[in-house]
C-alpha cells in the first residue's frame, strides 16, 4: 500500500520533533543571547569595576599626600601625639626616623617594637602609589611602606608611611563591589527575560506541534491562533 498523506505527515512531525529535542528553540535563543551578554557584561563591569578601585586608591594618596605635606612643612617637632592624631586623619601609622634610622616618634602603641627594617625602605620624593611600595611585616601585619624625607628636618632624617595592606584590599574591594552587584544583576535579569520570551515562543511551537500530531490522526479541529502576528501564527 502506499504511503498517504496522514503517513508522510507522522512521519514528518516525527523527525521534526526528534530534531527538535536535540536543540530547542528556547536554547537556540537562550544560550547565545546569555553568552553575549555574559561576556559585554563581564567586560564592561570588570573595567568599571577596576576604575573604580584606581579612583579609591587615588583618593586614599591624595589624603596621605595632604597629611605627609603637613607634617614635613611643620616646624613643631613630630612626637607620638602629633603622629597619632595623623594616624586618626589618613588611616596610617608614621613612624618618625633620626639621621642614624633610629625611631624618635611614632603613632603605634608605646613599647611597641618597630624593628629595625624601617630605614632600609628605600627614600622617595613623593608617595605616588601604594601597589608597587615595599611591603613590611610588623606585628603579623602587613604594612606598605614609603619613607620619605622631611624638608623641615635635619638632613638624613625621614618619616615612614605604613599603611596596612588589608585596609587597601578592603577599600579596593569596597569600590569595586557596587560595579560587580549592578553586572551580575544586568545579567541575571537578561537571563530571565531571555528565558521568558523563549519559554513562551516555544510554548506556541509546541501547540503547533500538537497540532500537526492531532491532524495526522485524522483530527482537523482548528486551534486558537492569538493575538501575536507573527511567523508562528502565519
Amino acid at each position: 500500500m502506499e504511503d498517504g498523506p496522514i503517513v508522510r505527515a507522522e512521519a514528518a512531525f516525527s523527525v521534526g520533533s526528534s530534531a527538535s529535542m536535540g536543540r530547542t528553540i528556547r536554547n537556540q535563543i537562550l544560550i547565545p543571547l546569555i553568552a553575549i551578554q555574559g561576556v559585554a557584561v563581564a567586560a564592561i563591569t570588570a573595567a568599571t569595576a577596576g576604575l573604580a578601585a584606581a579612583r579609591s586608591e587615588r583618593q586614599i594618596i591624595e589624603r596621605l599626600n595632604g597629611v605627609i605635606d603637613s607634617l614635613g612643612h611643620a616646624n613643631f617637632p613630630y612626637t607620638a601625639n602629633v603622629l597619632g592624631q595623623m594616624r586618626g586623619l589618613s588611616g596610617a601609622h608614621f613612624v618618625a626616623l633620626d639621621t642614624e634610622g633610629r625611631v624618635t616618634a611614632t603613632s603605634f602603641p608605646a613599647g611597641d617594637d618597630h624593628g629595625g627594617a624601617l630605614h632600609a625602605v628605600p627614600l622617595a620624593a613623593h608617595l605616588d602609589s601604594l601597589g608597587v611600595s615595599p611591603v613590611v611585616l610588623h606585628n603579623g601585619t602587613r604594612y606598605f611602606a614609603v619613607r620619605l624625607g622631611a624638608p623641615s628636618r635635619p638632613r638624613g632624617s625621614s618619616l615612614v608611611v605604613l599603611y596596612a595592606e588589608s585596609s587597601w584590599r578592603q577599600a579596593r574591594r569596597e569600590a569595586a563591589l557596587p560595579p560587580l552587584m549592578l553586572g551580575a544583576g544586568s545579567l541575571a535579569l537578561t537571563a530571565v527575560v531571555a528565558g521568558w520570551i523563549a519559554h513562551r515562543i516555544g510554548a506556541r511551537i509546541r501547540r503547533v506541534e500538537r497540532q500537526v500530531a492531532s491532524i495526522a490522526e485524522g483530527d482537523f479541529r482548528e486551534i486558537d491562533l492569538g493575538r501575536e502576528r507573527d511567523e508562528v501564527y502565519d
